[in-house]
């Protein structure tokens, strides 16, 4: 017996592709500078698409995308673009894709985006559907083509680091694969990218097992994992395909820029196997790679459950990588 629509869309909540070890790295060698943020608190004259805040505006274009800069006077036109900084812009603004996790909600991505504007860094977050997911070429891959849209209308926006939750693994591979396939057009965007954090990140090849651990019953776990071998292997064609091309692009580190894989040992979604399995493949290719698995942290939860830490980590990466040595300079000439 088969699992009921309502009840398969309640498992795929935190599911679906893109990760595969690694023992935990610290990162005691690393030396992290105090930070100077130079906020400006002017509010901005908002359209009805745009809120503002105190110390950030946010830009909603769609269900799929939303802006936060911590810019008080954000360049935003009106005309159906995703336009958000000056082209003749001369100062590099950093940008983070936040790439989020199924039916996740404003209250939970909140602190991420908090964070990072605390940083004077900018975001766009990025969201999908469960059907969305389940139809990757009329769902998934046309959000992955807006992102691309986006960054080739923002130019000034650089550097980009992607930071990605669970099924937003596999939705900024989904962009990755549109990449390959269209180099001449896409391939200036490689060089934009410093960086790349993966929370809580999930393989297609572990999906049935993963996702029958969400039950606490032995028999409702077997049922669950059938059910979703059943899915994969009957819509092989229309769905399954693309998320192996889009797991490729992950375990063969497409991107080749820096990585930190954020996992606990009491997520049975993201294991800490999956996970190292995905960071060896890297090391092997020459990627640095940095990993952090937290203690008792259920799946996409590790800022929830240890927010110092969580927070230490990430900004360690980001001076690791350079990323924040853009903001300073972006600071410095406001």
């Amino acid at each position: 017996m088969l699992c009921s629509r309502r009840s398969l869309l309640t498992l795929l909540k935190y599911s679906f592709p893109v990760l595969q070890q690694s023992t935990s790295r610290s990162y005691s060698s690393l030396s992290v500078p105090s930070l100077t943020i130079a906020w400006r608190s002017r509010l901005v004259q908002c359209s009805s698409s745009v809120v503002s805040h105190r110390y950030f505006c946010s830009i909603k274009f769609s269900q799929h995308l939303e802006y936060f800069s911590v810019s008080s006077e954000p360049h935003f036109e009106k005309n159906g673009s995703m336009c958000v900084t000056e082209r003749s812009c001369e100062s590099p603004r950093p940008l983070v894709l936040l790439m989020v996790w199924l039916m996740s909600k404003h209250a939970h991505i909140t602190k991420y985006t908090n964070f990072y504007n605390s940083l004077g860094v900018d975001v766009l977050k990025v969201r999908i559907s469960p059907l969305e997911l389940l139809q990757p070429t009329k769902g998934s891959q046309m959000v992955a083509g807006k992102v691309l849209e986006f960054l080739h209308q923002n130019p000034a926006h650089s550097p980009v680091l992607v930071h990605g939750f669970s099924v937003g693994c596999y939705l900024f591979c989904e962009a990755l694969v549109q990449i390959e396939q269209d180099l001449d057009t896409h391939g200036p965007l490689l060089e934009r990218f410093v960086g790349q954090i993966w929370d809580s990140g999930v393989d297609i090849y572990a999906i049935p097992d993963g996702v029958s651990k969400i039950a606490s019953n032995k028999a409702t776990q077997q049922l669950i994992k059938r059910s979703v071998q059943w899915m994969l292997k009957v819509r092989h064609d229309s769905a399954t395909v693309h998320y192996e091309k889009a797991s490729k692009m992950l375990n063969e580190a497409y991107l080749r820029v820096p990585g930190l894989f954020l996992f606990s040992d009491k997520d049975s979604i993201s294991t800490p196997a999956m996970n190292a399995y995905v960071c060896d493949n890297w090391t092997r290719m020459g990627i640095p790679v940095y990993s952090k698995c937290f203690s008792g942290s259920p799946h996409v939860a590790h800022f929830s459950r240890h927010p110092s830490e969580y927070k230490a980590q990430v900004t360690q990466f980001l001076h690791a990588v350079g990323f924040l040595q853009h903001q300073h300079k972006v600071s410095a000439a406001v």
